[in-house]
């Protein structure tokens, strides 16, 4: 089972680069997006079910899947027994280039490097260390009542009102 999502370091400068090349190429980053986010809320394993892979596959790097986002643009992914890793993502020639010249990349390397997304699951997860860990609810001060011309003051701006 998958217990972490890890994003390349260069990932979201890679969804920004994609999604500003117009309708299709932000069609593309949200195709992304949303096999990111079904990953982490834990809805499958199956990769093949998260979106279209590529008809041939890729065989240059191990236990490598291609997702293709449509209109020429591809997500390159990795994965093993408890991680997925989305390492590349671009358009269908920058994609191969980036294959080309990581050929051979290894799942022993550390790849983690980048933004770690833990997987939502029932169990505790050992696995994967969270790139901000939580901190603990007894470091919070949490004050028995606030008034209600506090909370104005404090949050006038979501309500586009001045205090």
């Amino acid at each position: 089972m998958i217990k972490c999502v890890y994003l390349d370091a260069k990932f979201e400068k890679q969804i920004r680069t994609v999604s500003r090349a117009g309708k299709k190429g932000a069609l593309a980053a949200d195709k992304v997006k949303s096999i990111i986010d079904a990953l982490v809320d834990g809805e499958t394993d199956d990769f093949g079910r998260l979106g279209s892979l590529t008809k041939h596959g890729e065989a240059r790097i191990d236990k490598c899947v291609k997702y293709d986002l449509g209109a020429g643009y591809r997500a390159v992914c990795a994965w093993d027994k408890e991680s997925f890793y989305v390492l590349f993502v671009g358009s269908h020639d920058e994609c191969d280039r980036w294959i080309e010249t990581n050929r051979g990349l290894s799942l022993d390397q550390d790849l983690s490097i980048g933004r770690t997304l833990k997987v939502r699951q029932n169990f505790p997860s050992s696995a994967c260390s969270e790139s901000q860990p939580e901190p603990d609810e007894e470091d919070h001060f949490y004050p028995e009542s606030i008034d209600q011309q506090t909370l104005r003051k404090v949050f006038c701006g979501l309500c586009g009102q001045s205090a």
